[in-house]
């Protein structure tokens, strides 16, 4: 039979200390609410990225049975804007001065991704591409 815990793990007027976290004043501090879009867009991008070049890998193996096509293409320049925008918001979050700059460059190229997306995917299901 388990013995019960010691009555001091239990105090009820036990309290964790007070713990401060100072905020280093940043360039991107006020741009959208609690947190800079960049911290967002740096995992998002590179995981668009490596799904990309995951489709690339398969559209390469179902090319060697189905023909020629322009969809490996398509889908390396759209890994391509990923990185970029990947990079760009690692410049942002490494850079001081032109750090809003990096940023609004990452989302454009970003925005122009998803877009190419959408175009391939479209394009893909409608046997264009």
């Amino acid at each position: 039979m388990a013995t019960p815990p010691p009555s001091s793990m239990f105090r009820k007027d036990f309290v964790a200390p007070e713990v401060k976290v100072q905020v280093q004043d940043s360039a991107m501090s006020g741009v959208s609410g609690n947190a800079s879009p960049y911290a967002h867009i740096l995992p998002t991008a590179s995981l668009m990225t490596g799904l990309c070049l995951v489709t690339l890998v398969l559209v390469k193996l179902v090319k060697l049975r189905a023909g020629d096509g322009f969809m490996d293409v398509a889908v390396a320049i759209n890994a391509t804007l990923y990185f970029f925008s990947a990079v760009l918001s690692f410049f942002s979050m490494r850079s001081g001065r032109l750090a809003l700059r990096w940023e609004k460059a990452s989302d454009v190229i970003f925005l122009i991704g998803l877009l190419y997306t959408v175009v391939i995917a479209l394009l893909y299901a409608l046997d264009i591409l």
